[in-house]
């Protein structure tokens, strides 16, 4: 399948885009990266190249510009990780959580 096709644009707007002639907007730029299989850290590099906002990180890229997950990619596989029962102070401890003042023996 041509590019042009997965992507959603004509192959003469492949052209122009190849040539400098037209520049894509962001939602087609996200699709052709898409259709080419590059790596987050590559679609980021040119998104920002594009002058495109890249999607929000929780760390800075300067200091991880190999770190993948987005904030909503980080939410959606927390949900999928089973979680472990922790044990520790009840939710009905007036101490638990420590967010007003003091609480317990020698407070």
């Amino acid at each position: 399948m041509e590019l042009g096709a997965l992507v959603g644009v004509s192959p003469e707007t492949i052209r122009k885009y190849e040539a400098g002639g037209r520049t894509p907007a962001r939602g087609t730029l996200v699709r052709l990266v898409a259709a080419l299989q590059l790596s987050a850290v590559q679609v980021r590099a040119i998104l920002r190249g594009a002058g495109f906002a890249a999607a929000d990180t929780m760390f800075p890229s300067d200091a991880y510009p190999d770190y993948y997950f987005t904030i909503a990619e980080l939410r959606s596989y927390v949900e999928e990780v089973p979680w472990l029962h922790v044990r520790g102070p009840s939710a009905t401890d007036p101490c638990w959580p420590r967010l007003g003042p003091p609480c317990g023996p020698g407070s």
